[in-house]
């Protein structure tokens, strides 16, 4: 919608990136002079007040750029004021949480999420991002089914990445989430879970995030967490638990964002699943999204995992076998 505040004819808006006053207080985001400075009024009143808008300040070093106005002065000096969509500050846009494959792409100044590589197509993204802030987690394992003789263990989680990506104009990534690890049959081991992709357009594999391994039957052995590859940050899924054990959890950590202000999400500590013991499955191991499953019956345990988190082994009951229970499904976040 047009706001009536034009440059050379073009909507302010279409040029610079403006935020509600609700969205820079809660993301922490420098005003430009832009939007308060007493220089530049319509009506008597501020472009901020105008509009109830905050117009930021460029990135400067970090990721989307120093975008100073040589139109615009103060004193002298040009306004230090973020291009449109070339200021992410970690508003959440959009979840991809089931097992696909999706494109993001940049078209005439907009974004959009589709099945399609470079139309403008599917869902159009808030702030037309050219920058943006990803997180993506790789599936679960499926936990190990019960044999005739013995209980079995969870499957570990995937791995987990954060990541800044900037797109140019006529560009996209492709983004794939995998799928959780099918659950053990009968005496069998669970299902890797499959790997989270975000791949350049020339096919180049810029982040992955790998699937936990599937439990293992009958065993004592633990089953790997995924790592991850490419990101800013890091981090290897937990751990299945072997027969009787429980699933390792992920200790929590801080992103620090990559804008001037230094935002810090604080991802808080997971646990992960439990087992009830002496002829219980091994829970699951825990993913940065969620807990693992837990190991919480002499047959099939109650829940699968969730959010790229592995799930549990099924526990032992004389003389019947049970299956295990399936990993949790990679996710894509995507963030402006």
């Amino acid at each position: 919608m047009s706001t009536g505040y034009l440059i050379n004819g073009e909507d302010i808006e279409n040029v610079f990136e403006s935020f509600s006053v609700e969205e820079q207080t809660a993301c922490q985001v420098n005003s430009s002079a832009l939007g308060e400075s007493s220089c530049f009024m319509v009506g008597g009143t501020s472009i901020k007040t105008g509009l109830g808008k905050v117009f930021p300040t460029s990135a400067g070093n970090y990721i989307g750029g120093a975008n100073s106005c040589g139109s615009f002065m103060v004193n002298g000096i040009p306004v230090d004021v973020a291009l449109k969509g070339c200021r992410p500050i970690g508003l959440p846009l959009m979840e991809i949480t089931s097992a696909s494959t999706k494109y993001v792409n940049r078209v005439n100044g907009q974004t959009w999420v589709c099945d399609t590589p470079s139309v403008a197509q599917g869902t159009r993204l808030s702030h037309d991002p050219k920058v943006l802030f990803v997180e993506l987690q790789g599936g679960g394992g499926g936990g190990a089914g019960s044999g005739l003789t013995g209980c079995s263990g969870g499957g570990g989680a995937g791995g987990y990445a954060f990541k800044a990506i900037e797109l140019q104009e006529g560009d996209y990534i492709k983004i794939v989430v995998g799928n959780g690890g099918a659950a053990g049959g009968q005496d069998a081991n669970g299902g890797g879970g499959e790997a989270s992709v975000i791949y350049a357009s020339s096919g180049q594999a810029v982040v992955t995030c790998y699937g936990g391994a599937g439990g293992n039957a009958r065993s004592d052995k633990s089953a790997d967490g995924g790592s991850a590859v490419g990101g800013d940050v890091n981090v290897t899924g937990g751990s299945g638990g072997g027969k009787e054990s429980s699933g390792v959890g992920i200790n929590g950590f801080e992103i620090t964002l990559p804008k001037p202000e230094n935002t810090i999400w604080v991802k808080t500590s997971v646990g992960g699943g439990t087992s009830g013991g002496n002829n219980y499955g091994g829970g699951g191991g825990a993913s940065v999204f969620a807990k693992g499953a837990d190991g919480n019956s002499r047959e099939t345990p109650s829940a699968p995992g969730s959010q790229g988190s592995g799930g549990a082994g099924a526990g032992f009951q004389s003389f019947k076998q049970s299956a295990g229970t399936a990993g949790g499904c990679g996710i894509c976040k995507l963030y402006y």
